[in-house]
């Protein structure tokens, strides 16, 4: 019996993750057409964050206080699962943009939203067409914008 709940709380969690993420994809997606890039900052930030806390995901961190809002960074981090996506873009101020594997633009939704915020898209097989998409990340750096790369 206690399978049976385990699978059923299952089923019930992934359910209520994907109506969230789905969500949270389109009030992004509209945000992203209303406003300029770098205007619909709060929004990704503060969806980010709802979704986790929906979902039972909370989120600590540490040595916040020393990081400069208003500077442009480039962020790396080891890429465990999809969360990793939403903590950051979460809780990491200012604006970024992430380098994501190329085959992410082509997902429904997903795919839509990622372009439309201005990730980069990185091509993991071919290494001049990588270089490319390093030399788009550099160049946002050189327009403030910080880098999120998850390698």
């Amino acid at each position: 019996m206690t399978d049976i709940i385990k699978w059923v709380t299952t089923g019930l969690l992934y359910l209520w993750g994907g109506f969230c993420g789905i969500v949270l994809i389109l009030v992004v997606l509209i945000a992203a057409v209303l406003f300029p890039v770098g205007k619909y900052e709060q929004v990704i930030i503060q969806g980010c964050r709802i979704f986790l806390a929906l979902i039972g995901i909370h989120v600590t961190t540490e040595g916040y206080e020393n990081v400069d809002e208003d500077a442009t960074y480039i962020y790396m981090a080891n890429h465990v699962n999809i969360f990793d996506v939403f903590v950051l873009g979460g809780f990491i101020p200012g604006v970024k943009r992430g380098v994501e594997a190329a085959e992410h633009f082509s997902w429904p939704l997903w795919g839509w939203m990622v372009k439309r915020l201005g990730n980069i898209p990185i091509e993991r097989a071919n290494l001049s067409e990588a270089k490319r998409s390093l030399d788009a990340a550099a160049a946002a750096v050189k327009k403030e914008i910080s880098i999120v790369i998850l390698p």
